[in-house]
C-alpha cells in the first residue's frame, strides 16, 4: 500500500503530465502563399454570406489515369491567382489531373509546386494561359492567423461523394498536438470521400484548415490539417504529375501510405494499430524522422520508457534540427521521469527552458521531479515559476500544494487548495483530502 506522501506524488506526477503533447514544427520555409492583405476589423458573417463569398474560391479535383480514365475525385481551394490547396493523396499516382470550378469551367493542372506527404498535402499550379483561367476573377482564400479556438462555429465546402460544392457547418471540437503529426483540428462539419481537401472556413472567411479525414464509425469525429502546415511548404518549381510517381520507389509509397494509416489509426486513439504501422515505416524508411517522432508518442502511451527515449533520440539523429526542439526534451523528461530516472529527466526539463524559457509545463514537470527527490525548495521554485509563466496551470498549484503538504505547512498548502478550487473541482478536492488525512 502507498503511503500518503507517494500518493500526493503519484497524484501529481498524473496531473502535471497529462498536458497536452505538443509535435516538433517543421523548420520555417518560404510562404507557398501570396496571402491578401487582411483588414484591420474582421467582419463576423453569417453561413449563406459565408458562402456566398467563398463558393467561387472552391474547386473540384478530377483526377485521371495513364489511359485517361477518370481515376479520382477531391475538394481544394485557391490561397492565390494560380495556386490550390488540397490533400496530398487526392493527387497522388495520377498522371493528370484538372479542376472544375464553381461555374462548370474546368482547367488543367500545371503542376506540383510543394507537397507535405507527412501532413497530407499538396500546392499545386494551374496554367492561366492554357486553360483560361486569366478571363476568369479569382478571390484567394484568406489564412487565419494562429489556432482556432475549441467550440468555434466552422464551416466545410468541397464535394462529398461527388456532390459539387456541399456545405457542411459545425464547430472546432478539439485542437490536438500528435508528435510525427504536428497540429490536428478535430471539427464537427460533415467530412465525406470526395471531401478531401475542403477548405474549413471560420466565420470571418478565413481558411483555418484543410479537411483531411474523417473516422468512419466515429459520430461527428473529423479532422483538418491547420494552416500552418501548408505555410511552411517549400516552393519549388511545378512538376508534371505523370513524372512523379514513375520517379517513386516501391519502398518509398508503401512508406507514405503505412506513415498515413498510422496516422489515422493514431487520431482514433488506436495505440497499438498506429505504432505497427510506424514501425512497419522505419523498416523501410529507416530515415523518416516523423515517424520515429510517433513512435515515440505511442511508446510513451503504452508505458515503454526506454523504447520512447530511444525514438526521440532517433529522430534526432536523423534531423539535426529538431536537437533545437523544446517540446522533445520536454517529453524526453517526461519518460525518464517515468522510468525513475530523476537527474536525466530534470536534465532534460532544464535544456528544454533553456530552449524555451516560458515552457510552463516543463517547469511543472521539473518539479514534479524535485518532489519525487525531495528537494523541497526546488521543487517550490519550480512550480512558482510556472505559476508565474501560466497562472491558471493545474498541475503546478496541485504540485505546490502538494510540497506544502509533504512540509506540513497547512496553511500554505489551503492557499493552493483555494486557487484550485477556481480551476478545477476534482484536482482541489483531491488536494484538500491529502491535506487533511
Amino acid at each position: 500500500m502507498l503511503s500518503s506522501t507517494e500518493r500526493i506524488v503519484v497524484s501529481a506526477v498524473g496531473l502535471a503530465t497529462c498536458a497536452c503533447v505538443v509535435a516538433a514544427a517543421p523548420t520555417p520555409q518560404p510562404s507557398a502563399q501570396s496571402e491578401p492583405e487582411a483588414p484591420a476589423q474582421k467582419a463576423t458573417l453569417d453561413l449563406p454570406e459565408l458562402v456566398a463569398s467563398v463558393k467561387p474560391s472552391v474547386v473540384t479535383i478530377l483526377t485521371y489515369d495513364a489511359d485517361g480514365k477518370f481515376s479520382g475525385q477531391g475538394s481544394g481551394f485557391f490561397i492565390a491567382k494560380n495556386r490550390i490547396v488540397t490533400n496530398h493523396h487526392v493527387i497522388e499516382g495520377a498522371h493528370r489531373a484538372e479542376i472544375k470550378l464553381a461555374s462548370g469551367q474546368t482547367i488543367e493542372i500545371a503542376g506540383l509546386l510543394a507537397e507535405d506527404v507527412n501532413h497530407d498535402l499538396a500546392l499545386l499550379q494551374v496554367d492561366p494561359a492554357g486553360g483560361g483561367l486569366a478571363t476568369v476573377t479569382i478571390k484567394p482564400l484568406p489564412l487565419a492567423q494562429g489556432k482556432p479556438r475549441e467550440g468555434e462555429r466552422i464551416a466545410v465546402i468541397g464535394s462529398p461523394f461527388g456532390l459539387e460544392q456541399t456545405v457542411s457547418e459545425g464547430i472546432v471540437s478539439a485542437v490536438r498536438e500528435l508528435p510525427g503529426l504536428g497540429t490536428v483540428i478535430q471539427i464537427t462539419a460533415a467530412i465525406s470521400p470526395g471531401s478531401s481537401g475542403s477548405p474549413v472556413l471560420n466565420m470571418h472567411g478565413e481558411v483555418i484548415a484543410v479537411a483531411t479525414s474523417h473516422v468512419v464509425k466515429g459520430q461527428s469525429i473529423n479532422f483538418a490539417i491547420p494552416v500552418e502546415h501548408f505555410r511552411a511548404m517549400r516552393v519549388g518549381q511545378p512538376r508534371v504529375l505523370a513524372e512523379i510517381g514513375k520517379k517513386e520507389r516501391p519502398a518509398t509509397k508503401e512508406a507514405k501510405d503505412e506513415f498515413r494509416l498510422g496516422g489515422a489509426a493514431l487520431l482514433k486513439g488506436d495505440i497499438g494499430t498506429a505504432i505497427a504501422h510506424f514501425r512497419r515505416v522505419v523498416t523501410r524508411s529507416p530515415s523518416h524522422a516523423a515517424a520515429w517522432l510517433a513512435i515515440g508518442y505511442c511508446e510513451s502511451r503504452l508505458d515503454h520508457h526506454q523504447e520512447a527515449i530511444q525514438a526521440y533520440n532517433n529522430a534526432i539523429r536523423i534531423r539535426a534540427d529538431l536537437a533545437g526542439d523544446a517540446d522533445i526534451h520536454r517529453l524526453v523528461g517526461d519518460s525518464h521521469m517515468k522510468l525513475g530516472h530523476y537527474q536525466e529527466a530534470i536534465d532534460a526539463y532544464k535544456k528544454t527552458i533553456q530552449i524555451r524559457p516560458d515552457y510552463s509545463e516543463a517547469y511543472a514537470n521539473m518539479g514534479i521531479t524535485y518532489l519525487l527527490f525531495a528537494d523541497y525548495s526546488k521543487a517550490i521554485e519550480a512550480f512558482k515559476e510556472a505559476i508565474r509563466i501560466k497562472p491558471d496551470l493545474v498541475g503546478a498549484h496541485f504540485g505546490l500544494g502538494s510540497v506544502y503538504v509533504a512540509l506540513g505547512d497547512k496553511g500554505a498548502a489551503l492557499d493552493e487548495y483555494k486557487v484550485l478550487r477556481e480551476l478545477d473541482t476534482d484536482a482541489a478536492n483531491k488536494l484538500f483530502n491529502f491535506i487533511y488525512e
